[in-house]
């Protein structure tokens, strides 16, 4: 359900302001089933997409270090998005899509600015 409330700009400084909402939306990423991270994960990758000021809410939470954990984040570059390897006849799991979006959020987190000019 967070997910989908996440959509709404209107809601989201709403879930960014809640510490406790914020530590739970991490405890989902780090100790759930994937059916729980797959969403946890498409949240944040929402707010950080779409909301610059979650950047510190999401690092005083911890999160980038759990989204470094999940998805095994090197520093490089990222790899080929879900869209490009469906497109390319490759399906991923969903283990797979909560790395691929787990390293997307993590980029975004740390080059957003950057992306958004």
């Amino acid at each position: 359900m967070l997910a989908n409330i996440a959509n709404s700009p209107a809601r989201q400084d709403s879930i960014l302001s809640n510490v406790r909402l914020m530590e739970a939306l991490k405890q989902c990423l780090t100790d759930s089933k994937v059916e729980v991270r797959r969403p946890a994960v498409a949240c944040i990758l929402e707010l950080v997409k779409a909301n610059p000021r979650s950047h510190k809410a999401l690092h005083d939470v911890g999160i980038d270090t759990t989204l470094r954990h999940i998805s095994d984040y090197a520093g490089g570059g990222m790899a080929r998005s879900p869209v490009a390897r469906y497109a390319a006849g490759l399906h991923l799991s969903m283990e797979d899509e909560v790395r691929e979006k787990a390293r997307e959020a993590l980029h975004w987190l740390e080059h957003g600015a950057e992306m958004s000019i």
